[in-house]
């Protein structure tokens, strides 16, 4: 067998703000230690994965007088690791928004995550704080915590609900191997719904009656004689209607069966699988995750969330300028115990450039899946009743007309069967129903998403022209397909058709072209898209995005 050769030293250069001991801990390759090419290799993959360098080369030099050692050299070019960024983008109709945020993946050269986001847009104004330890000890044992309040109206394409909330979660994460980890987050939030006038049906069901109003119109008043003769109002009581005159939606809503504020802990254990070549425009490898959120005891809400990430990258060439990816984004929820379904505010949504949710190019944010309901409510009249005195006398001007009291009561319009002709009640007088007024339900906030996620993507990935550093960007052809779903749709929603559980027929396909460049403020991502939808389906052939990749 051949002379063994060891490492003398292993030294690094290029990481201008990155620390020295952040790339040592990488090391597979020991120092005094035989030398192997698959370590050293190893270890360079693993600083790759970082994220924090555009390139990683390794070399190896004999030390000068020795015949069984060598140096090993380790040359890195940083680039962007998120110190600044912000996130711009159009979405519901074309509404503009902008959120900006401070994150340092490698802070102060570190190699710790840390991060203050502020958002403050027409639908959406927060605080976030988090900080990752990627080694809290020295095996790798990585430990974090995220502390958040925010308040969120409507974001875009999303049915009209207000909800506050702040909360934090605890997470650590254990190395299983060097391409696995398993992790575990604790979390705690605190929810309130502010639903609000015209609230759609799934949130709260309406129309309903108004506190102090009894009273019904069977034959309105008359108290102008030129008008015929002076007559009172005949009224009837609202405990006397049947559910057809009533019309009242039979469904309850969420807040009608389980309240408007909720105290959730949450236990969330994740597995990941990294197999990438790099920590950022990846060419080869593959990356999976895995997470199971469920409540835990004490919590108001029962549910449990279900989610399975992808990507994977298979290299054309030997360059890896050509390469075909393909990304899965699969997710399941469901309510248990006393909650008979997965809270609406922590529904899948479907469309446009999520991050981090079903994305699907060629359709505005948050657009696909189930919609929503429009609210109603009951019509009422003012002066329903002819004034009387203390003897039951009608009470009169000098003109002969009748005095008006101010009370109020409901409106009502002629009820009719199936087929249209008005109904008649046993003693030949026809009956009426109580009138209401639908809200108006803008097609850009219908959107109600659902339990079952289900997006992918294929693209080519090719090489533009006269592009000197083909690291910092990428372009690509893309076929997305996707939407989402419901296992627990409401009868009013089957009735409407607007609502489905798990369907291939009902899947969304788009095609297109994108570029993304790692620009000093994070991804820059823009798409040109030809959308494959239904009819009703909000789609947009442009959109870009600046920050979205940290």
């Amino acid at each position: 067998p051949g002379k063994r050769t060891y490492v003398n030293r292993i030294g690094f250069s290029g990481n201008m703000a990155t620390a020295d001991d952040v790339l040592r801990r990488e090391m597979r390759q020991l120092e005094s230690a035989p030398a192997s090419s698959l370590q050293i290799e190893q270890s360079k993959v693993r600083l790759e994965r970082l994220g924090y360098f555009e390139t990683v080369e390794v070399d190896t030099v004999e030390v000068a007088g020795t015949e069984d050692q060598v140096d090993v050299n380790y040359d890195v070019l940083e680039q962007n690791f998120g110190a600044v960024s912000f996130q711009v983008g159009t979405g519901g109709g074309g509404n503009f928004f902008l959120s900006s945020s401070l994150q340092a993946q490698n802070f102060l050269g570190t190699g710790r995550t840390l991060g203050v986001g502020v958002n403050r847009s027409r639908f959406q104004q927060g605080l976030n704080f988090r900080y990752v330890d990627p080694y809290f000890t020295p095996d790798g044992v990585s430990r974090g915590f995220n502390l958040f309040a925010q308040e969120i109206d409507s974001p875009f394409n999303v049915s009209n609900f207000n909800t506050s909330s702040y909360g934090g979660t605890l997470s650590f994460s254990y190395p299983l191997s060097e391409i696995q980890l398993l992790g575990f987050d604790l979390g705690y939030t605190h929810t309130e719904l502010s639903a609000g006038v015209g609230s759609v049906q799934e949130i709260v069901s309406s129309p309903i009656l108004f506190d102090g109003i009894n009273n019904f119109v069977i034959t309105p008043l008359n108290a102008n004689p030129f008008n015929g003769p002076v007559a009172d109002s005949v009224l009837g009581n609202v405990g006397d209607l049947r559910a057809e005159q009533l019309r009242a939606n039979t469904d309850p809503g969420f807040v009608d069966k389980f309240g408007d504020t909720f105290d959730n802990f949450t236990f969330t254990a994740n597995w990941f699988e990294n197999t990438l070549n790099r920590g950022q425009m990846a060419t080869a490898g593959s990356y999976h995750s895995v997470a199971l959120e469920v409540t835990l005891p004490g919590s108001d809400l029962e549910y449990a969330r279900l989610n399975y990430n992808a990507q994977i990258y298979w290299p054309l060439t030997q360059s890896q300028e050509w390469v075909v990816s393909f990304k899965a984004n699969i997710g399941y929820g469901i309510g248990y115990g006393d909650t008979g379904e997965l809270p609406f505010f922590n529904n899948f949504f479907a469309g446009g450039l999520i991050q981090g949710g079903g994305q699907l190019r060629g359709f505005e944010e948050n657009s696909l899946g189930p919609r929503s309901t429009p609210g109603a409510r009951y019509l009422t009249d003012r002066g329903i009743s002819l004034q009387r005195d203390e003897n039951g006398e009608l009470i009169r001007f000098e003109d002969g007309s009748a005095q008006i009291q101010n009370s109020i009561g409901y409106s009502t319009t002629p009820l009719v069967d199936s087929l249209g002709n008005q109904v008649i009640d046993a003693e030949g007088n026809p009956e009426v129903a109580l009138a209401i007024q639908n809200f108006f339900l803008d097609e850009d906030f219908d959107s109600f998403g659902g339990n079952i996620l289900t997006t992918a993507s294929l693209e080519l990935l090719f090489p533009l022209p006269f592009i000197p550093n083909k690291n910092q960007v990428r372009s690509a052809f893309f076929i997305d397909a996707g939407n989402v779903f419901s296992s627990t749709c409401s009868d009013r929603q089957k009735l409407l058709q607007n609502c489905t559980d798990f369907d291939l027929g009902e899947m969304r396909y788009s095609a297109g072209v994108s570029v993304t460049y790692l620009s000093p403020f994070g991804p820059l991502t823009f798409y040109l898209a030809q959308p494959f939808g239904q009819d009703g389906d909000d789609t947009k052939q442009f959109d870009f995005t600046v920050g979205q990749g940290f």
